[in-house]
């Protein structure tokens, strides 16, 4: 396990967390979190087992070092163009800050909410990146 990055961002006047961090070699993840007040906006979470072959075993710390800074600076990049904060009210409640752009009235439980949320990753993320 390698460890993690956490970086403070100010925008528009609101203070934002990125941690990205690895779950190790038996799970081969590695995840980026964005925070505001204690709330995750938004989440991207890359394996590293497809990576596989010679390349990981041959270096699998720099190969997952690599992974993480890139991620977490593609986290960033996206957080300062306003990718995740489009339509966040920071008086919103917990749950219901999830649901980026989205009026929270709309939303009626918290399975909604992860559902919402699982589609915004999808449409607004390119994992390639």
């Amino acid at each position: 396990m390698i460890p993690g990055f956490n970086q403070n961002v100010r925008l528009g006047g609101r203070d934002y967390h990125v941690q990205t961090e690895d779950s190790g070699l038996p799970v081969q993840l590695v995840t980026t979190h964005i925070y505001i007040g204690g709330t995750i906006i938004a989440s991207k979470k890359t394996s590293y087992a497809a990576l596989g072959g010679a390349q990981v075993v041959a270096d699998p710390r720099a190969t997952i070092l690599r992974l993480m800074e890139e991620q977490h600076a593609v986290m960033v990049r996206h957080l300062r163009s306003g990718l995740y904060t489009k339509g966040f009210q920071p008086e919103t409640s917990p749950t219901t800050a999830f649901v980026l752009g989205e009026d929270p009235r709309g939303v009626a439980n918290a399975g909604e909410i992860d559902d919402c949320m699982t589609d915004f990753i999808a449409d607004r993320l390119d994992v390639t990146d």
